[in-house]
């Protein structure tokens, strides 16, 4: 029987490439590291690294060992919650990563409902856009990523993960009041004389503006480009420049409770149009994972954070 913690930093070597990297990930030193995978090696009777530089590189058996393990610690994680007793309150930390206005939005209250429900519970948040946070996640490196996906831009995920849908994005034009015209999405011409605040050429958002815009005939030129939305949105209601936001920018910095939907958090000055299209915000976890309480009452306290419910 292979060591399992030997078995998980091959796998991480494999993910990272990089003995260093792995050893970083894991929180050991890379000595250590090295000694394991020495034994490891020994334990199988194959070659399962060679050495590159200051580093390894895993030969073919080296790679195919390293999907297995990858197999074996989902396996693991599957055990673990099998064994747990659902009533538990050990304490625990739960690992979540989130692109930036869901995690601005959602943060206070997920940790208001954490406190209620389940004190035993510590959220780990690290902010990361959709596709690192889902390759972070198939390596164990987070229990849940909160993603977004573009109408017409689908995102595939692998195998091992499994998505769960928690809101309906809407996306909008916000201008400062003083610039919008009569019929402001019927006739949008006036929107090309404008400056613009927007992402960069190739992120999701820019990708679907472009489009949007480029359909519509109208050629919108960037005074400021950046892939903070709260800074484009203040850039709007500041009245120096119009951009299309998600809706959840809004709430994540405007949010006034019990509102409806299509007036919540739009401050005085700012107008906001009627939805253009959507984008879908939805969890990723492992199907390993699908049963454990603990991520359970994550996905149910953000699936209750849908801000069309006000």
């Amino acid at each position: 029987m292979y060591d399992l913690k030997r078995l998980e930093i091959l796998y991480e070597i494999s993910n990272y490439g990089s003995l260093v990297a792995a050893a970083d990930v894991l929180g050991y030193d890379p000595s250590t590291v090295s000694a394991h995978l020495s034994k490891l090696q020994a334990e199988v009777g194959r070659t399962l690294y060679e050495k590159s530089g200051r580093g390894v590189v895993l030969t073919a058996r080296g790679q195919e060992l390293a999907q297995y393990a990858g197999q074996m610690l989902a396996i693991a994680e599957q055990a673990r919650i099998a064994m747990e007793n659902p009533a538990t309150t050990t304490p625990r930390t739960l690992r979540v990563a989130s692109f930036n206005s869901a995690a601005r939005y959602a943060v206070p209250q997920i940790f208001e409902q954490l406190e209620k429900r389940a004190p035993h519970l510590t959220l780990e948040l690290t902010q990361l856009e959709a596709e690192r946070s889902i390759s972070e996640l198939t390596k164990h490196h987070f229990d849940v990523a909160v993603a977004e996906e573009y109408e017409g831009r689908p995102i595939v995920l692998p195998p091992s993960l499994t998505r769960v849908e928690l809101w309906q994005d809407p996306i909008v034009i916000v201008a400062p009041q003083s610039v919008v015209t009569a019929q402001p999405l019927k006739q949008m011409g006036w929107l090309a004389e404008l400056p613009w605040c927007m992402e960069p050429v190739g992120t999701q958002l820019r990708t679907w503006s472009d489009a949007f815009l480029t359909a519509r005939n109208i050629r919108a030129v960037p005074r400021f480009v950046s892939t903070d939305l709260s800074w484009q949105l203040q850039s709007a209601y500041g009245g120096h420049a119009v951009a299309i936001l998600p809706h959840l920018v809004l709430d994540a910095i405007y949010r006034v409770e019990g509102q409806a939907s299509s007036t919540r958090g739009v401050p005085q000055g700012l107008w906001v149009s009627e939805p253009l299209g959507k984008r879908t915000v939805f969890a990723v976890i492992r199907k390993s994972s699908a049963t454990d309480p603990a991520v359970s009452t994550i996905l149910d306290i953000l699936r209750e954070m849908d801000p069309a419910r006000g």
